[in-house]
């Protein structure tokens, strides 16, 4: 009775196309199938596939994506934890085992992390209880009490992620790796004085002709003394 219920591999091929393919529309991906001799109800078949690591939302653009940063707030220093497009519990706590590893986890050494009420960190929370890291929640809706990760993001979205056009998880990873090195080794901070986080020996030379190194196709450039 009722609808014929529509084979579990012809399902998946059909989220298979619509995950390779974002820009696609369900008409198309309908003939799509209709080339491979297929033909059922597209758009019932897309809707009952809920999104999940492995099958974003429809149409997913560069926002759709959860970036999780950490910074040690002495230093400026910025570690990209995760990128995802969807942050599930399974991910979260491995972000969490990551930056606790014992040897080159990035919170190894710290004494606090501040971090939102986001209940999508309770599994990252858990991972720190057994560690010497204590977790301070920020109150809601308090961007202020947490404002240099918040001017971090601000730097990222408008000096470097608004700027460009992605094609996919990849390419967006390439950008934040780039924008990260430039942020730490070619990007001034007022807060720092005025200084770069991790300078290399070209910084303060006075001879040599002046040279720019770009990135991301000159979206992001850094000025400097080639030696002579």
């Amino acid at each position: 009775m009722g609808r014929p219920r529509i084979q579990q591999q012809v399902v998946e091929l059909a989220v298979r196309i619509a995950q390779e393919n974002p820009t696609w529309g369900y008409d198309r991906i309908q003939g799509a199938l209709a080339n491979l001799a297929f033909t059922f109800p597209i758009l019932r078949s897309l809707t009952s596939s809920r999104p999940t690591a492995s099958n974003p939302p429809r149409g997913a653009t560069w926002k759709a994506f959860y970036v999780f940063v950490v910074m040690r707030l002495e230093s400026r220093r910025v570690e990209l934890a995760g990128v995802t497009p969807c942050p599930n519990s399974y991910w979260m706590r491995q972000v969490g085992r990551n930056l606790t590893d014992c040897h080159d986890g990035f919170l190894r050494d710290s004494r606090y992390l501040i971090i939102d009420p986001d209940t999508k960190h309770f599994p990252l929370c858990e991972i720190l209880q057994s560690t010497d890291t204590d977790v301070v929640h920020l109150p809601p809706r308090s961007p202020n009490l947490n404002a240099h990760i918040e001017r971090f993001f601000r730097s990222l979205k408008s000096e470097c992620l608004n700027r460009m056009i992605f094609f996919g998880e990849g390419s967006l990873r390439r950008a934040l790796r780039e924008f990260s090195e430039h942020f730490h080794r070619e990007r001034n901070h007022q807060g720092l004085d005025n200084r770069l986080i991790d300078p290399s020996d070209e910084v303060g030379r006075t001879k040599g002709d002046m040279e720019c190194r770009n990135r991301l196709g000159g979206t992001l450039r850094y000025y400097y003394r080639k030696a002579a």
